[in-house]
């Protein structure tokens, strides 16, 4: 029963890190975009420094996504592992006293769970989307820094190379949980 308990233990605070991670990251995008809003309106500003605050406040928002976003996917795998652990657990005690089969109420096989069958974690979509914002904003600005572009390259630019991070982190994390839950599949011992 302890095994249990600490597996279950385990997957709650896998969990709370996993908010915790998607709190600190959205209050750290907050209070970026308020200083580069407070030095966009700063008195005695040079034109030139403003591009260059914002590329720096894009490039720290994107390096500090990355890494909350690596940390939500391998949550997401410390999570499978406690629930198949768990599961093993139960099913357990349930091949051995089958009159607590109908008060078992969490699965008891030990197959790949959701958080890796199906990835489709809502934290991880936020900060996986403004990651991709800012690695758009950081090589927008960058470019207009660099090659003096207009508006329409400058967005272009942008939104070209959101949408391309975004399928880079999309795919990563799915090409990660899928060996992942091929691997627990093979692993498996209960159906």
């Amino acid at each position: 029963m302890e095994e249990l308990h600490n597996a279950e233990e385990e997957f709650r605070r896998l969990r709370a890190e996993g908010h915790a991670r998607v709190t600190g990251f959205l209050t750290l995008v907050g209070a970026t975009l308020g200083l580069v809003t407070a030095l966009s309106g700063a008195k005695g500003l040079a034109d030139e420094t403003l591009p260059r605050v914002m590329l720096a406040a894009a490039l720290f928002v994107a390096a500090v996504g990355t890494n909350a976003y690596i940390g939500l996917v391998v949550r997401d795998i410390g999570t499978d592992g406690c629930v198949r652990a768990a599961a093993r657990i139960r099913r357990y005690f349930v091949t051995e006293y089958p009159h607590l089969a109908p008060h078992v109420t969490w699965r008891y096989s030990d197959g790949p769970s959701v958080w890796v069958e199906r990835p489709r974690s809502i934290n991880r979509r936020q900060i996986g989307v403004i990651t991709a914002v800012a690695y758009g904003l950081a090589c927008a600005v960058a470019t207009r820094i660099a090659f003096g572009t207009g508006d329409p390259v400058t967005a272009g630019i942008g939104a070209a190379v959101t949408a391309v991070a975004w399928t880079v982190l999309l795919r990563w994390a799915r090409r990660r949980m899928g060996r992942v839950a091929e691997r627990a599949r093979r692993e498996q011992r209960f159906f």
